[in-house]
C-alpha cells in the first residue's frame, strides 16, 4: 500500500522544522559564503524529500552527512569554475575564504584550521553539531569504533596544534640543587 502524498508532506514538514536550524548552522559554519550555505541546505532537504524514509530513520546525523556531501560538491564546482575562469583570463586561481585559510583568528581557530579536513570535520561534528559517537559514525559513514578512534586522534592532533601555537605556561617546579632536603 502506497503512502498518501499528504502524509509524506506532513512527515517531511515536521522533520524539516525539527532539523532546519541545525543543518543551516552546520552549512553556515563550513561554507565560504551565505549563498553557498543556503544552496547546501536546500540541496540537503531536497535529497531528504526524495529519500524521506532514509532521512527520517537517520535523523540529524543523516542530514549532516548529506550536507557534507552537498558542500563538497559545491566547493568542487566552485574550484573548477575558478580554474576555468583563470585559464581563460591567463591568471593563477585564487583561494576562497574557507576555514583552512582563516588562521588569523584566536589560537583554537588557527589550530583547527591547521588540521586536515578529516580531523576538522570529526571535531566539528562532535562539538559544534553535538553528535555522540553513534551519531558521528552515521554522519561519517563508518562504524562506531572507527568514529571513536577518529575523534580520539583528531583531539590529540588539535591538542598538539594548540601546543605549537600557545605553549603551556604551567611548569613543574624543579628542586633547587643547592637546597637541602628538609627531612630524610
Amino acid at each position: 500500500m502506497q503512502e498518501h502524498p499528504q502524509d509524506a508532506e506532513q512527515r517531511f514538514s515536521v522533520f524539516y522544522r525539527a532539523h532546519h536550524g541545525a543543518v543551516q548552522a552546520y552549512a553556515t559554519r563550513r561554507s565560504p559564503d551565505t549563498e553557498t550555505a543556503s544552496e547546501v541546505v536546500a540541496e540537503t532537504f531536497t535529497v531528504a524529500w526524495r529519500r524521506l524514509d532514509r532521512a527520517l530513520a537517520g535523523g540529524r546525523p543523516w542530514l549532516f552527512r548529506t550536507a557534507r556531501h552537498s558542500l563538497a560538491n559545491a566547493l568542487r564546482a566552485e574550484r573548477r569554475q575558478r580554474r576555468t575562469a583563470a585559464r581563460v583570463a591567463g591568471q593563477r586561481p585564487t583561494a576562497s575564504g574557507s576555514v583552512e585559510e582563516q588562521d588569523t583568528g584566536p589560537p583554537v581557530r588557527a589550530a583547527l584550521a591547521s588540521l586536515r579536513e578529516r580531523d576538522r570535520e570529526v571535531l566539528m561534528l562532535a562539538y559544534w553539531e553535538d553528535l555522540d559517537t553513534a551519531g558521528l559514525a552515521a554522519a561519517l559513514g563508518c562504524t562506531t569504533g572507527t568514529a571513536a578512534v577518529r575523534l580520539h586522534r583528531a583531539r590529540r592532533r588539535l591538542r598538539d596544534a594548540l601546543d605549537e601555537r600557545v605553549p603551556r605556561t604551567t611548569t613543574v617546579p624543579t628542586p633547587d640543587p643547592n637546597e637541602k632536603e628538609a627531612t630524610r
